[in-house]
């Protein structure tokens, strides 16, 4: 949590009507939302979109401010795709996909207070910005088949329940793991990060090959 962020500030824009999604409802949800742009260094175009039942400007900003600096904590590469962070109550999981970031704050809450909300914005901002050139890129599938394995238990399930989907669940848990283990290996145990290398190799070398982590303005500011 106190690793470097590209946040610089917001501009409040207004109330809006948006139609994000809202996993309370399991679909997309016409409604009034707190708008505020994004400053970031490196970054631009993102907006905040806060539900409008956070009551004022002032909760909303709040809201805003914290989960637009725990994104611009994200490796660069990861937000290119990051168009919109949207905000809701509930607790309910975290979004990626779709341009967005989708936080539910009751999630959020205990995400921070168990000290992973860095880790679960890092996941969802790789469905954002890396799931679909996997799709369309056939070492993604191929790296997959020749590991023959998962990363996690999660990963794992999502693809017996879904074996069509060739990315699923599986890209953003193992690209947190391949970070993890390439450029904060320092922060895991040495068992851990043995576990991920024998596991994932050609999913490490699919990143390695096709996402720009070392060109990324985010390692340089480290």
């Amino acid at each position: 949590k106190n690793d470097p962020s590209d946040f610089i500030s917001l501009e409040y824009v207004g109330l809006v009507k948006e139609n994000p999604y809202d996993y309370r409802a399991d679909t997309w949800v016409a409604q009034d939302m707190f708008v505020f742009n994004v400053k970031y260094k490196h970054k631009k175009g993102t907006r905040v979109r806060v539900n409008a039942e956070f009551g004022n400007v002032k909760n909303a900003q709040r809201q805003a401010e914290r989960y637009a600096f725990v994104v611009g904590q994200m490796p660069y590469v990861l937000l290119r795709d990051v168009d919109t962070i949207t905000v809701h109550k509930g607790e309910e999981s975290f979004g990626g996909r779709n341009r967005d970031i989708l936080v539910h704050t009751g999630d959020g809450e205990k995400l921070m207070r168990d000290g992973f909300l860095e880790e679960v914005v890092f996941h969802e901002a790789c469905h954002t910005s890396l799931d679909a050139d996997a799709y369309e890129n056939p070492a993604w599938e191929k790296a997959r088949l020749m590991d023959n394995n998962f990363i996690s238990i999660y990963a794992r399930n999502f693809n017996r329940d879904n074996p069509e989907d060739i990315v699923g669940e599986d890209l953003a848990e193992s690209c947190l793991m391949y970070f993890a283990s390439k450029y904060r290996p320092d922060r895991i145990p040495n068992g851990i990060k043995n576990l991920i290398l024998k596991t994932i190799p050609s999913r490490i070398n699919y990143f390695d090959k096709y996402v720009m982590f070392d060109n990324d303005t985010y390692m340089g500011s480290l």
